[in-house]
């Protein structure tokens, strides 16, 4: 589902910061090489500053939408959800990198759905994170891409579930805010690209 990376295509340069921290910059593939891709990147540490570099082509996603789903979660034990079973998580996470919604299918038929409107309720809240397209297993394990056909329709059901209901009921979006506030603050930035 990976379209091929070509000169002017806008990407995201995931920068290993330390062994265990990536951050996203965005920007355009000026050239493609045998085993490197030569970026020019926002510096977000310096307003109006780019630079240029040569990269992995492992390290760039482009700028697109897509969506994915994570079999066999667990909540841990004493979670209130813990008891519902085991879960799969489908998201669709925008150009931006974040999930724009996101259904959660329960092994008991359960459903939970979130979007950026509804964010947040009496049993979760949306998923807060930047996702790295090119990485097989993330935080919830091991993720696989669906098409956008097959996640409207778990989106759909979800809609009609007996705790969609209970969800809007229980929002909590007006009382912490229209939008999860993770989109509106940017928190760390690395230190400037030399």
């Amino acid at each position: 589902m990976v379209k091929e990376v070509l000169p002017g295509t806008e990407v995201w340069w995931w920068r290993s910061v330390t062994t265990s921290i990536e951050f996203p910059y965005r920007g355009v593939v000026l050239r493609v090489g045998d085993a490197r891709v030569s970026v020019q990147v926002e510096d977000p540490a310096v307003e109006g500053r780019s630079v240029q570099r040569w990269v992995s082509p492992l390290r760039v996603q482009i700028v697109e939408g897509y969506c994915a789903s994570a079999a066999q979660q667990d909540y841990p034990p004493g979670f209130p959800l813990h008891d519902w079973g085991r879960l799969t998580r489908h998201l669709e996470i925008a150009s931006d990198l974040r999930p724009v919604r996101q259904v959660d299918v329960f092994d008991s038929g359960r459903t939970l759905r979130y979007d950026r409107r509804h964010w947040c309720d009496e049993f979760g809240m949306l998923a807060e994170m930047r996702s790295r397209r090119s990485l097989a297993v993330r935080h919830w394990g091991e993720i696989a891409e669906i098409p956008l056909s097959e996640f409207d329709a778990i989106w759909s059901r979800a809609g009609t579930n007996e705790f969609w209901s209970r969800q809007l009921a229980s929002s909590r979006s007006g009382e912490l805010g229209d939008t999860p506030p993770w989109l509106n603050v940017h928190g760390w930035r690395p230190p400037a690209l030399q």
